[in-house]
């Protein structure tokens, strides 16, 4: 490292050790931000590619290993890790639904989870039905031409009501509905 820099900098411009060909036998977390790049091209390569990493909003190793060991043990294509369970819950229903559509929810549900379904109702129309989650039956009476999306929580929250989710999807999926569980 030139001697030029100031203390400050030389501290976080660190270089990572040589392993000696040695490996870990953990994925480490990687903490940083940023990636750097010996050349400009290359680093715009990294920032429109979704393989590559630039920037830890948009990707990082540590995470990569987690989202490909969830796909591995589901047999998934790929999987998708958010920071918190309602990224998650936010993501999937902004994806699921649109302008219009019609979605079936559990009504014992995390109150995060009504604000949410609140505001895509408010904001973009979304027609939202509640259903009791005891008889799967309520499934098909729900329906709507509309309808895109069944949601369910494995025990709902702050009920601990268990609701027989087998049953509900496969009516679910008689209708052509995508399910999804909280």
């Amino acid at each position: 490292m030139p001697t030029q820099l100031h203390p400050e900098t030389q501290a976080i411009h660190v270089g990572i050790p040589d392993l000696g060909g040695a490996r870990p036998l953990n994925t480490p977390l990687y903490q940083t931000a940023n990636f750097g790049y010996d050349n400009p091209e290359d680093l715009a390569e990294a920032i429109n590619s979704p393989a590559s990493f630039a920037y830890l909003r948009n990707s990082n190793p540590t995470v990569r290993a987690l989202e490909d060991a969830v796909s591995a043990l589901e047999g998934a294509a790929a999987s998708l890790a958010t920071s918190s369970g309602m990224g998650a819950i936010h993501t999937v229903l902004h994806t699921l639904l649109g302008s219009g559509d019609h979605i079936i929810v559990q009504k014992h549900l995390y109150g995060g989870t009504f604000a949410l379904l609140r505001d895509l109702s408010a904001r973009y129309g979304v027609d939202v039905t509640y259903i009791d989650g005891r008889d799967a039956a309520e499934v098909a009476e729900a329906l709507r031409p509309t309808t895109k999306v069944l949601y369910l929580e494995t025990l709902s929250n702050p009920t601990a009501q268990v609701t027989d989710l087998p049953a509900f999807f496969a009516a679910g999926r008689t209708a052509g509905l995508t399910g999804v569980v909280d």
